[in-house]
C-alpha cells in the first residue's frame, strides 16, 4: 500500500513540474492539485498562468472579498462567521 501511495504523490509532482518552474511552487502546487480546493488563493504571480489555472481555480489575494454581512465572500459560496 505504500507504495502505491508513493506513485500517486509522485503522479501530482510530476504534473505539477509540468505547470511551474519554480521548485518550492511544485510542492505547493502538488499538493493543491491532490487537495482539489474550490479555490487556490495566492498571490504568487507564477501560480497564476493559463496552464494552472486549467488546473485549479486560482485567485489572487487582491480579489478575494471579505465577508458581506450575509456571510457571503466567493459567489454563491457560504463561509463559517464563528457564531
Amino acid at each position: 500500500m505504500e507504495k502505491t501511495r508513493w506513485k500517486e504523490d509522485m503522479r501530482y509532482l510530476m504534473e505539477a513540474t509540468k505547470l511551474v518552474n519554480e521548485k518550492n511552487d511544485r510542492k505547493i502546487l502538488a499538493a493543491v492539485l491532490f487537495v482539489k480546493p474550490d479555490y487556490f488563493v495566492t498571490g504568487d504571480k507564477y501560480f497564476h498562468t493559463e496552464m494552472v489555472k486549467r488546473k485549479v481555480r486560482v485567485k489572487h489575494t487582491r480579489d478575494i472579498r471579505f465577508p458581506y454581512r450575509n456571510g457571503q465572500s466567493f459567489p454563491g459560496h457560504r463561509i463559517a462567521n464563528g457564531r
